[in-house]
């Protein structure tokens, strides 16, 4: 290395310290990368001193400091530049205009309000994914509905249904019709499809019940979301209660499966009046920063963690643990 040389983290990969450890989120590859809070430490604190004053001033530890430099360098998490200057930071606003992002409905009866409501309001809401819910042996009302949604919007549906064996063809043959059906779920599915799989990754069988599918918590680290838009959801906004509601069979509202309380019906009311009532968005807000052990999590954004929030004084907690604990890094199972 040169002495005037710096190094700089690129813009898209973002620092985040837990208590034990930190993680790097590549959020252009969506790709995290692990590294010891004494380190990171040590390379953010010389952001703005040339490189060769790094290694200078902890000799002692040169060899494991350069392992990480090479580290960092080799996964393309920081670059060399001449510039002493900071380059320009990558804002960290989310612009959404519309106002929900998921909607769940349930249509085993698909009511006239119900039709009127997914020909007219949805694309009103801006909705990018629509989750339709079936508990019936027939797809009838199914397929009414991705053709009121074919000139729709919404760029992605998914279809949860209680496993019939009728079902699974004629489902399947629709995945072919209609390019916004990208994931399909069969709940109460025999041992033997949940074990064998899907051909193909947009369809999957879950034995247990709804339920059981919709209050399901972070299990594994396949269940975090990385990407640029998730981050910065994060940083403001829950990840998994932001913009979201539950339409039941008759039409009640309420912002979750997992929340007991309805705050409206789309028979009688427009969504977006729903939506604006006082108690809908409450969680909408709450971040991981704000919740006991979550804020001293490193994976904190990129947890779409379901469990409902509760307030005490001025910050909120968990009734239940994680599956992952962020004081001894480890996972239950």
């Amino acid at each position: 290395m040169k002495g005037n040389e710096y190094y700089r983290f690129y813009e898209c990969c973002r620092i985040v310290k837990g208590v034990n450890r930190t993680i790097i989120y590549d959020l252009q590859r969506s790709n995290f990368y692990y590294i010891p809070n004494p380190v990171i430490e040590i390379f953010i604190n010389y952001l703005n001193k040339s490189i060769d004053s790094l290694f200078y001033d902890y000799s002692s530890q040169k060899e494991e400091l350069e392992k990480y430099f090479n580290y960092l360098l080799t996964n393309e998490l920081i670059f060399v530049t001449n510039n002493p200057e900071p380059f320009s930071s990558m804002g960290l606003e989310l612009e959404r205009p519309h106002k929900l992002d998921f909607i769940f409905i349930e249509i085993d009866d698909l009511q006239d309000f119900k039709i009127d409501f997914l020909k007219k309001s949805v694309d009103k809401t801006g909705v990018d994914e629509i989750i339709i819910i079936n508990s019936t042996n027939s797809i009838e009302n199914f397929n009414m509905v991705l053709n009121l949604l074919s000139y729709s919007r919404v760029k992605l549906v998914t279809f949860i249904s209680l496993f019939h064996d009728n079902l699974v063809k004629p489902v399947m043959e629709l995945k072919t019709k209609h390019e916004r059906l990208k994931k399909i779920v069969f709940i109460k599915s025999p041992l033997e499809y949940a074990e064998n799989g899907s051909k193909d990754n947009k369809t999957s069988y879950f034995t247990n019940s709804l339920k059981d599918l919709l209050t399901r918590g972070i299990e594994k680290m396949e269940d975090f979301v990385m990407n640029k838009n998730s981050y910065l959801e994060s940083l403001n906004y829950n990840l998994y209660y932001n913009r979201r509601i539950y339409i039941n069979n008759i039409g009640k509202v309420k912002p979750s499966y997992i929340q007991k309380e309805y705050y409206g019906n789309i028979e009688y009311e427009n969504i977006n009046d729903i939506v604006l009532k006082d108690g809908f968005r409450d969680l909408w807000k709450v971040t991981k920063d704000k919740i006991e052990i979550c804020r001293d999590c490193e994976f904190r954004y990129m947890c779409p963690d379901n469990r409902i929030p509760v307030k005490k004084k001025n910050i909120y907690y968990h009734k239940s643990l994680c599956n992952y604990d962020p004081y001894t890094n480890l996972w239950k199972n």
